[in-house]
């Protein structure tokens, strides 16, 4: 076959070349051309492919904002007849506690519960047991003025958090309170704040400690259906603002990390919202893969997941229970139709009662 230098001699010499040889360099000129678009029109699709995974794949990133991540797990539906259960994670099996009505606190060496009752005299009552179900005993009463709420152990299991309303003494029966200890031991107790009164339809102000038990966390309302988490020194003092428009925040078992909700109104119940994480002083807020109308968050003991409760319907219905892991976004739901949310044993147990 001629080259193009041999083409341009036979033109400019007027040399007739061999048809079948200039046939054949058009066919392979046509084929090369041919060739050359089918490479763009497949690089454009590679490209085009090569974009469209991008969006896909980033779109299912826990994206601090949007639950995307697919739920996992079969849920389980604990047992009907009241009181409280130990539920293995791991096996979906319930075990009844004899003697526990419920269970609202564990200590952290998952020995003991403490739950909120009510005694013969009708007052409020915060009992503690051993986890068994044994050893059950009247920690702190109410006055018939007064209605107890939130309790949780210090790091050391030596004390208990807990919240007073003064329901009697004002007309609202909505005031808030304040935050008070007891000494597990002696069931001796002493006021921690003097907060201004304050009405709010939600009044749970779920004290919490620090880890090493030297400061407590408690959230309280800031505005209209604005809530903010606050701190003071567990010897008493002044509180200080930590982070605002913060409900049912809980501090990692690290002391690293703040789990908390935003408020998202909606006619149902305005004080469900959006799972947020922040730093413990407030900052570098991010929204968690678990999102909508959730509410009750607890930190697993090794501080790598959170269980968190969901309404399946409007207020008042039963309750659907998830876990999220931290790290990757993954959210598997438990637990389906409960009544209470769980609180953790041990990395793999939950105490949850039943009403």
């Amino acid at each position: 076959m001629p080259e193009l230098r041999e083409v341009f001699e036979m033109t400019t010499r007027n040399i007739e070349p061999d048809l079948h040889e200039w046939n054949e360099q058009e066919r392979r000129q046509r084929r090369a051309a041919r060739n050359r678009r089918i490479g763009v029109i497949s690089l454009s699709a590679a490209l085009a492919v090569a974009v469209a995974l991008f969006v896909v794949n980033t779109s299912d990133l826990p994206d601090q904002g949007r639950e995307t991540n697919e739920v996992a797990g079969q849920p389980a539906t604990l047992p009907s007849e009241p009181g409280a259960y130990l539920f293995d994670l791991e096996t979906q099996q319930a075990t009844r506690v004899p003697g526990i009505a419920s269970s609202d606190a564990v200590s952290p060496d998952g020995a003991m519960v403490a739950y909120e009752g009510t005694d013969p005299e009708g007052r409020d009552v915060i009992y503690v047991a051993n986890v068994d179900g044994t050893n059950i005993r009247t920690l702190v009463a109410a006055t018939a003025q007064d209605s107890f709420g939130a309790v949780q152990f210090s790091p050391d299991g030596s004390q208990i958090a807990y919240q007073i309303r003064p329901i009697g003494s004002v007309s609202n029966s909505n005031y808030v309170g304040d935050v008070f200890l007891v000494d597990v031991a002696t069931g001796e107790t002493t006021r921690l704040t003097h907060l201004k009164p304050v009405s709010s339809g939600l009044w749970f102000m779920g004290p919490t400690f620090s880890p090493d038990g030297q400061t407590v966390f408690f959230t309280r309302p800031t505005g209209n259906q604005s809530w903010g988490l606050w701190s003071v020194a567990a010897s008493g003092g002044r509180p200080t603002l930590v982070l605002r428009d913060a409900i049912g925040s809980r501090l990692s078992p690290d002391g690293r990390t703040i789990v908390y909700f935003r408020s998202n109104p909606s006619p149902d119940n305005p004080f469900l919202g959006d799972m947020w994480l922040a730093d413990a002083d407030g900052t570098d807020a991010r929204r968690l893969a678990a999102r909508g109308d959730v509410f009750s968050a607890r930190w697993s003991p090794d501080g790598t997941k959170i269980s968190y409760t969901k309404e399946q319907g409007p207020e008042g219905a039963p309750l659907s229970i998830y876990v999220v892991d931290v790290t990757t976004g993954e959210i598997s739901r438990v637990l389906e139709n409960a009544h209470h949310w769980p609180e953790w044993v041990d990395d793999h147990t939950w105490i949850i009662g039943v009403a």
